[in-house]
């Protein structure tokens, strides 16, 4: 497993922070998500190590 962390950039709502995070944590490859609203940032853990942001991009709006 392996922890990750990404800066959020333009993150203006804390509505999309909650977003974000519900639809990130529906993805097969991320065992657990939390996005902080204040730090603008996303905190992951990946099952597979070798596992990178480029998962996150699986994301459907």
């Amino acid at each position: 497993m392996s922890k990750k962390q990404l800066v959020l950039e333009n993150l203006h709502c804390a509505n999309c922070a909650s977003k974000i995070e519900n639809k990130i944590k529906e993805l097969d490859d991320i065992k657990d998500v939390t996005v902080n609203f204040m730090t603008r940032s996303l905190l992951f853990e990946t099952k597979d190590e070798d596992s990178n942001e480029d998962t996150l991009l699986k994301i459907k709006k």
